[in-house]
């Protein structure tokens, strides 16, 4: 059983689909409750809005994209020996954990951010990643959302809808000149 917070947005909507891919149970929390079915269609077995998460069946592995927020709350909806990976902190970034909880379900939490690696790491990453991904692309089985695409000189534009969130899938910077 594989949770995944902040299902909607770019890495959330790829996160859900991998993980269907490979045949487990996935829960995904949206906030934004148009965004259910998509993130159902996209192959999530339950969507629920994040106040909702609270009394989920024990999960093996937690993603978690939005931070802070989530954190109490997926200690105790973790299996015994769950893992919990925070790639994402937009909501924030400092939490409170109960170690004893922590301990008892022998849990282990590992945070994971490529923008601070060195390129090496990163093109090794992108190798591995096109190796998993490159059949599942092919046959459909991954897709890649885009909501909105702005051309460079709208960078800005790009970031506002971006922050603004209640998105699905990517917003893209298209360099217009060739």
């Amino acid at each position: 059983r594989v949770a995944v917070h902040g299902a909607a947005g770019g890495v959330g909507t790829a996160a859900v689909q991998l993980a269907h891919a490979t045949g487990a149970h996935v829960t995904a929390t949206v906030r934004d409750a148009a965004r259910h079915d998509d993130v159902l269609a996209l192959g999530a077995d339950v969507v629920i809005t994040p106040d909702g998460f609270a009394g989920s069946e024990p999960f093996d592995v937690i993603l978690e994209l939005v931070g802070a927020p989530n954190m109490a709350g997926n200690l105790d909806a973790l299996a015994i020996g769950g893992r919990i990976s925070v790639i994402g902190v937009g909501g924030g970034f400092s939490a409170e954990v109960n170690l004893l909880g922590l301990m008892s379900k022998r849990a282990v939490i590992r945070g994971s951010t490529l923008r601070a690696r060195p390129l090496e790491q990163k093109a090794d990453a992108a190798r591995r990643l096109e190796h998993h991904s490159v059949n599942l692309l092919a046959d459909g089985r991954l897709r890649v959302p885009v909501l909105e695409t702005f051309a460079l000189d709208d960078a800005e534009a790009a970031y506002d809808r971006f922050a603004a969130g209640g998105k699905l899938g990517k917003i893209v910077l298209v360099n217009e000149e060739t």
